[in-house]
């Protein structure tokens, strides 16, 4: 049970690792006017080395993040008369996080590979999404959720009524966002001037579309191929017209963050009934621009409209709509998708507060299960590090993709596994594929490639938190050796290793020190809780070399030149073969030494530390004592 005064949430047990105990544990914290308690009940740890875990949560932690919607006061009467939130999927608005969170609002299956939501003019940086921006580009298959730097945004499908444009990427309708219904597993809005509403609802691999028109013999659909928020001009695009109900189209995407790797999303779009005119637009240089399709709305005004999208091939999107979205019964996907999210949402009740306050929580909790998410299909192929196909392994669902890793290590891993077990666990799975067909985890790895955003290596700390909370990875084992050689091994996520060992931190580096020691001292937990104490002693040694960038006179973590002092090391390390390590594995001291005092010759530092500044040369220059 969580409670802060007069709001309680309650941690329900989720699958085999979890239990029920007697006990509880409980810890207070002051806030500026109220005092909030959390105990956490039934969290049983399957590791010998690994105590229970000691839960604090403060006002602004219970609501995750209350973004835009500023500070949250939980103060409603005594809550612990109030009913259980029984339907927290329909809590859930998932407006919430958009515009400078760079969230989307769309419809998303928990952790699914469509996220079908609009693309505004103005996009923001992977949600594509903007509250202010009354231009639709279209509703486009695919977005990221806050990445911060432009990314998806993949075939925008844009609902229009008239002829075909000479324009496609610059066609947009106007849009009404006083019309939008957003909540966990549908989205529906209307567009040009209101007179057209589309409803969107999706399941892990395929989406499926209602799109009321007016009474016309012209309303239409335009597919957009390329206009994904990061294409060039010479990204690669097909379409094909199956038969008068059926469209198969590809667009090569990616460049996040301004890296050139690419992905090409497949999808196979059926409709309930037939076109009477098609078009491919614009089909010279890398590929067509779009495809557009007009229907005759005089008689049914509403069009359905099934997608199955892949990023292996067109087939696997066909047989992924097949598999999931068998007919054009949206009220039912809508209503099994919107039971998915109760599944995992209602893993944590709440009972009390305001309407807006279980709003805040929901929302908030909803956008922890978006990614890392799904990028293999029904059949379990999925595209690898190596640009090659692979299919998962057994006892595992689903390969995942798009771990911000410096972004949910902090909580949100932990938060992820405890809700979602064995879909985590899955996740650890993906992250030992990546290390496999790569020889490295990403920090960032968006899709199945490396593009060098953010710093340290975090896979560490996300695997130890997903196996401290309970998700187990197809093998644990192996998972491990890989995070070990990745962390004792130069590689291209810790360039410098045998300097780092030697000096004992990262010279002129601060932030990426910490992040090493901090990650050293998660896969130390995770070697230990695995029984490999040799590897588990090395890496919590290692992960007190903080305390070398600890400049005794301000006494902050400072960045350290090389120069500053020789080896603290009594024996340095030594590389290791990837078949085993452990035989190299030293003893190092847990203290760091003092800096060198000043010369009394000249006034200055020995070798320089914190009293420098950087010349026009970049070498440093020392001042006086």
């Amino acid at each position: 049970m969580v409670r802060t005064r007069n709001f309680a949430a309650r941690v329900r047990p989720s699958g085999s690792s979890t239990t029920v105990s007697g006990d509880c544990y409980r810890a207070g914290t002051q806030t500026r006017d109220n005092v909030v308690h959390a105990r956490l009940e039934g969290v049983s740890m399957r590791h010998r080395t690994v105590r229970p875990v000691l839960v604090v949560v403060s006002a602004a932690a219970l609501v995750l993040t209350a973004g835009a919607l500023g500070r949250v006061a939980l103060a409603t009467p005594d809550a612990a008369k109030a009913a259980l939130v029984s339907d927290p999927a329909s809590m859930v608005n998932t407006i919430v996080q958009t515009g400078i969170g760079d969230d989307f609002p769309g419809s998303q299956a928990p952790f699914g590979m469509i996220q079908w939501s609009p693309n505004m003019n103005s996009r923001s940086a992977g949600g594509n999404y903007d509250h202010g921006d009354n231009q639709l580009r279209g509703y486009a298959l695919t977005n990221l959720a806050g990445p911060g730097c432009g990314a998806m945004g993949d075939d925008p499908i844009l609902p229009m009524v008239g002829g075909a444009p000479s324009n496609v990427n610059g066609t947009m309708m106007s849009y009404n966002h006083s019309t939008e219904v957003a909540t966990a597993g549908y989205f529906s809005a209307k567009s040009s001037g209101g007179t057209i509403q589309t409803e969107l609802t999706t399941t892990q691999h395929a989406g499926i579309a209602r799109i009321t028109y007016p009474s016309s013999t012209q309303a239409a659909l335009l597919i957009k191929l390329r206009d994904s928020q990061n294409q060039n001009g010479t990204d690669p695009s097909s379409a094909r017209i199956v038969s008068n109900t059926e469209i198969i189209g590809d667009t090569t995407s990616g460049h996040f963050c301004g890296d050139v790797a690419t992905y090409v999303v497949h999808f196979d779009m059926v409709f309930d009934h037939p076109f009477t005119a098609s078009q491919i637009l614009g089909s010279g240089g890398a590929g067509p621009d779009g495809i557009f399709l007009t229907f005759n709305t005089t008689s049914s005004k509403v069009l359905m409209a099934k997608v199955g999208m892949s990023f292996v091939s067109d087939g696997n999107a066909k047989a992924n709509w097949q598999s999931e979205i068998p007919d054009f019964n949206f009220d039912g996907v809508r209503a099994a998708t919107h039971a998915a999210w109760n599944t995992f949402l209602g893993k944590i009740e709440v009972a009390g507060g305001t309407a807006d306050q279980r709003t805040v929580f929901y929302s908030n909790l909803y956008h922890i299960l978006n990614h890392p998410n799904v990028v293999s299909d029904v059949n379990g192929q999925y595209m690898g590090y190596d640009n090659k196909v692979h299919t998962v392994v057994s006892g595992q669902q689903a390969h995942y993709e798009n771990f911000s890793g410096w972004d949910i290590y902090h909580n949100e891993a932990s938060l992820a596994a405890l809700l979602a077990p064995k879909e985590t666990g899955d996740m650890g799975t993906s992250l030992m594929q990546a290390f496999q067909q790569s020889g490295a985890i990403p920090q960032w790895g968006f899709m199945n490639s490396f593009n060098g955003v953010m710093i340290g290596d975090s896979a560490p700390a996300i695997v130890a938190q997903y196996h401290a909370f309970g998700a187990r990875s197809a093998d644990d084992n192996q998972l491990l050796q890989d995070l070990v050689h990745q962390a004792r091994v130069d590689n291209r996520i810790r360039g410098g290793l045998a300097e780092y060992d030697r000096l004992g931190f990262k010279p002129d580096d601060p932030s990426l020190t910490i992040e090493w020691t901090q990650e050293d001292f998660a896969l130390s937990r995770l070697a230990a809780a695995l029984g490999d104490t040799t590897d588990a002693d090395f890496l919590l040694k290692r992960s007190l070399d903080w305390k070398n960038i600890l400049d005794p006179q301000t006494g902050l973590l400072s960045p350290r030149p090389a120069s500053s002092s020789t080896s603290h090391r009594t024996t340095p390390a030594a590389p290791m073969s990837r078949a085993r390590r452990r035989s190299t594995a030293s003893r190092y001291p847990t203290t760091s030494r003092r800096w060198p005092p000043c010369s009394a010759a000249t006034g200055r530092r020995t070798r320089c530390w914190t009293a420098c500044s950087r010349a026009s040369t970049g070498r440093p220059r020392c001042v006086p004592c």
